[in-house]
């Protein structure tokens, strides 16, 4: 029963709602995510907040790699 969990780093696009002055945008949202993971492709990886140890998982993020920062692994004993 063994997952890994990683610390993600990555930029989140991001919109605006009502009119706002050009002067006052911002670019891209930086976050910072973890999670078990539980899928990776060429183009995105997967994590999940919640994990029963088998083969249920709750609450999936899929990330692209491109939007991705930085990666730690975090390590549980």
């Amino acid at each position: 029963m063994k997952r890994p969990i990683l610390i993600v780093e990555w930029y989140d696009a991001s919109s605006t709602d009502p009119w706002t002055d050009i002067k006052d945008l911002e670019g891209t949202v930086r976050c910072v995510s973890i999670g078990f993971v539980v899928k990776r492709t060429k183009d995105y990886i997967s994590l999940a907040s919640t994990w029963d140890g088998g083969e249920q998982v709750c609450t999936v993020i899929h990330i692209p790699h491109k939007m991705i920062i930085r990666k730690r692994k975090v390590s549980v004993k």
